[in-house]
Formats: structure tokens, C-alpha cells, sequence
């Protein structure tokens, strides 16, 4: 097992997320650490299956080309590039399994069929498993100790009721646009994940102090109450603190502010560390954290408009079409390009349901505002209408 600190590295690495000082941790930890990288590395591509030559082969290039092209494009990758060599022979696998997997695992003894629409779950042992959110039946998720660590039923993960005394095991829940999935953890706190999100949370929570998970993307808590065990919500530089309540928090990457709505109870707020400067939050407000300035503004909301998602409802209330458009794209996992860009600036208020799909509502936008649209494969392209 290696460090979580370390393996957030190798991620910000593969999403061409990390900056200058990550890359030189991370390239000073592998040339210490070559065997637990390595054998990192082999838990996650090649466990329970094997992996043809030719196609290593084929991603050892991929990364290669990606390596020297970010050289080329920033500086950034330059006090890293002396490890090139090691990354292609080993961050190469990982590059791999990113990429073709779906195609090389050994049919029907492990990960198979992986791709941007699959719902992923990353055990703690570095076991990867698929989850499909189409399957009906009971299914015991075991990881490589024999052990039952979750166990699926529909659309949800359900973690066994108890505490740790030693260490904390996480896993993490990957959920792709498109998608929707709900995980009860081991406290029976209930978590509903959407479109583009992740969750790293404990198997289990340790007895003492607090029940801390890390979010990426949009989640809804439901959370056990617990005063001995504050509940915590990490989301970028934000923290958000319960004892037991319902709220919605929003932090995708491109998005300027985290947003914390409270539906019942009490949150307090605070910035990462920082807690001292907590601002405690009351039903039916928003906690707005600006990511760039730092300034945090609380106003009160319609929760409704922050919560609907959960059950499958798009609801719009005097949203600007720049704003629509990009929910659309994670709950429809499509690209929608817009060439008019009047529409950008167009103001809506409407509500859709589970039941419509995306043209049906490019539709009803097409009523108050005329444009054209074209689809090509998982594109939508708008245009300008044809007078």
C-alpha cells in the first residue's frame, strides 16, 4: 500500500492537474520507492487478469507522446522529465488500463468493459471493480482477502454497520456523467452522487473523532447523527461540519465556488485548517466559498432548486442558458457545443423530468428561443436559425 498523499499525485500526474512542486514530490518519491510504486501500479491493471503485450506496448507510446508534447507545450514538465523512462515503464501500465483495459482483462475473472460510463469503485487493496447500476440482483463486492467489503443492491452501496479501532481503509466511488448512484456508508449515513463525481471515504470510521470523507463534483448527505463523531465534508479548500443533518454540496473543478445549501439542521462552513473562522450555516441558506478570492457569502435559497437532482429532475429557476448547458452535459454524459452564442445570456425557468431526454428539452428551449441543433455521435452542435 502506498501513501494517499502519494497516489493523489500520481492522479493530479494522469490528469494533467499537477503543478510544479507536485510533479518534483512525486518524481522524488518514485526514484526512492520504485518497488511499492511498481507494485502499486500492478494492483491497479493487472489484478485478476493479464495484459497482452502489443497493447503495453501501444500505451508505453501514448504516454511517451504525452510526456514530450506537455514538455513541449510548458515548461512545467521539465524538472520531471528525467523520469520519463520510469513513468513509461510503469505509470505506462496505468496510462494502459485507463485506456484499454476493456478490451485485454480475462473474460469474467475481473475488471472488464471500462470506459467514461462506468460507474468505478476503487478498493482500498487496489482492487478496481465495475459497478453497473442496471443490475437487479444482490452482488457481494469481495476484495483480495476473500473479504466482503460492500455489498450492491440496485442503485446503491451498502457498507456494514461498525468502527475501526485500527487503521482507516478508504475507497473511493467514481461516478461518470450521465449517472446517478447512492452509497449508505458504515455509519448508515446516506450519500446520492451525481453526474461526474467522486466520494473517497472509509470503509469504516474510527471510533473517536471525526468521520471525514473527500468529495470532487456534486453529492447529497443525509447524515447519521453522531455528537461524539462530527461528520466532515472535505471539497477542495473547503470543510463543511455535522453532527446530523441534510445538505447539498457542489465543487466540479471548472466551477468558480463550492457550494454548501442546508436543507435541515446545522453545518458550520470553514475554509480547510481554518476552523476558528467557521460560519455557521441555517436551513434554507447557501454558503457560497469563492475558490479564486476566498470570500464566503451566505444568502437564502430555494433548497428545491439545489436538491432536485437527486431524483432526476433538472430544475431551472431564471438560469442563464451558459449555466443549463453544462448541466445537461453531465446528466446526459454529452458535448454540446454552442456556435449561437446569443443563447448563452438567455435567461430560463423550467422544469424536466427523468422520463425526457435531451432533445425533448432542446425542444422546448427551441419554442422561446429559435435556434437550429444537430447531433453527431455523443455531440450536439447549435446554430444560429435558419431565417
Amino acid at each position: 500500500m502506498i501513501d494517499k498523499e502519494v497516489e493523489l499525485l500520481i492522479f493530479k500526474y494522469l490528469d494533467k492537474t499537477a503543478d510544479d512542486n507536485d510533479l518534483r514530490v512525486l518524481g522524488n518519491w518514485v526514484e526512492a520507492n520504485e518497488d511499492k510504486f511498481a507494485e502499486y501500479i500492478r494492483l491497479n491493471t493487472l489484478i485478476k487478469g493479464s495484459v497482452a503485450t502489443e497493447n503495453i506496448k501501444k500505451a508505453r507510446n501514448a504516454l511517451l507522446a504525452k510526456v514530450k508534447t506537455r514538455r513541449r507545450v510548458k515548461n512545467r514538465i521539465a524538472p520531471f522529465y528525467k523520469y520519463a523512462a520510469l513513468f513509461i515503464g510503469i505509470v505506462g501500465l496505468l496510462f494502459f488500463y485507463k485506456n484499454y483495459t476493456s478490451e485485454n482483462i480475462m473474460e469474467g475473472t475481473g475488471v472488464s468493459n471500462v470506459s467514461d460510463e462506468n460507474i468505478i469503485l476503487k478498493l482500498g487493496d487496489g482492487t478496481v471493480e465495475v459497478i453497473s447500476d442496471k443490475n437487479k440482483k444482490e452482488k457481494q463486492i469481495i476484495n483480495t482477502n476473500g473479504e466482503v467489503t460492500v455489498v450492491q443492491k440496485g442503485n446503491s452501496l451498502l457498507y456494514s454497520s461498525g468502527n475501526t479501532s485500527g487503521n482507516v481503509i478508504y475507497n473511493e466511488l467514481q461516478v461518470p456523467y450521465g449517472k446517478i448512484f447512492e452509497l449508505v456508508l458504515s455509519d448508515k449515513t446516506r450519500v446520492h452522487l451525481n453526474a461526474g463525481s467522486s466520494l473517497r471515504y472509509p470503509v469504516r470510521f474510527k471510533e473517536s473523532g471525526q468521520r471525514q470523507v473527500f468529495l470532487k463534483g456534486e453529492a447529497y448527505f443525509s447524515v447519521t447523527e453522531n455528537s461524539e463523531n462530527p461528520f466532515v465534508v472535505n471539497a477542495d479548500q473547503v470543510d463543511i461540519e455535522v453532527l446530523g443533518t441534510e445538505f447539498n454540496v457542489s465543487f466540479y473543478p471548472e466551477d468558480p465556488e463550492v457550494r454548501t445549501v442546508l436543507v435541515e439542521g446545522a453545518v458550520k462552513v470553514f475554509r480547510s485548517n481554518l476552523e476558528q473562522s467557521s460560519t455557521l450555516l441555517n436551513p434554507g441558506h447557501m454558503a457560497a466559498f469563492n475558490r479564486k478570492n476566498g470570500s464566503l457569502d451566505i444568502t437564502r435559497v430555494d433548497t428545491s432548486l439545489y436538491t432536485a437532482w437527486k431524483d432526476g429532475i433538472l430544475l431551472f429557476r431564471n438560469t442563464p442558458f451558459s449555466s443549463i448547458k453544462k448541466k445537461l452535459e453531465r446528466h446526459f454524459n454529452i458535448s454540446i457545443v454552442n456556435n449561437y452564442k446569443f443563447l448563452d445570456n438567455q435567461i430560463y425557468t423550467a422544469s424536466f423530468y427523468k422520463e425526457e431526454d435531451v432533445k425533448q428539452i432542446l425542444e422546448v428551449f427551441k419554442e422561446d428561443t429559435p435556434f437550429e441543433y444537430r447531433t453527431e455521435d455523443k455531440t450536439i452542435t447549435l446554430t444560429r436559425p435558419i431565417r
